[in-house]
């Protein structure tokens, strides 16, 4: 039992104070996610091989994307919290499942509708990157929260400047 309560009392230690320190000081985290942001820029923009044209007309679109895609991942975030209350019945849990699956829906045809739009700007196989360059960059954030180092890209473009932790 004291080896429990010590592995505990360790875990604690290592995890939760870390995350509060991290969270008493939102000026740094702002700075943190505005040099991640840089380094998503950096990243997709190397991966997709934009020139200037294409750079100067895709990022204003993509940023639109991205502030509407973020809206509805926030709510479905909230519908999650909401869920995990435990104090809801059938019927509401019932309505939750809906909304959740009408978010999820909003989200697929904001993805369909920005596609058209980013096919306008880049070819069909850019619009293919960077769908993929997303998701190798999410991974090689995670990596780098995680203390994976580097991470393993597989296209060309070098490992985006992370913010230092």
């Amino acid at each position: 039992m004291k080896t429990l309560n010590k592995s505990l009392k360790t875990l604690f230690l290592l995890f939760i104070l870390p995350l509060q320190v991290l969270l008493a000081q939102p000026p740094d985290a702002e700075e943190k996610l505005e040099k991640v942001q840089a380094a998503k820029v950096a990243y997709i923009t190397s991966k997709l091989d934009l020139n200037t044209a294409q750079a100067q007309a895709f990022w204003p679109v993509f940023n639109e994307f991205e502030n509407a895609r973020r809206k509805i991942r926030f709510q479905l975030k909230g519908l999650h919290r909401e869920g995990k209350r435990g104090q809801a019945n059938e019927e509401q849990i019932k309505a939750n499942i809906r909304k959740r699956l009408a978010l999820r829906q909003e989200e697929l045809d904001l993805e369909k509708q920005y596609a058209e739009k980013f096919m306008k700007i880049l070819s069909a196989a850019q619009v293919a990157d960077l769908y993929e360059s997303e998701k190798e960059f999410t991974k090689l954030l995670l990596n780098r929260w995680k203390g994976g180092g580097q991470g393993g890209g597989r296209r060309k473009g070098g490992r985006p400047d992370f913010p230092e932790d």
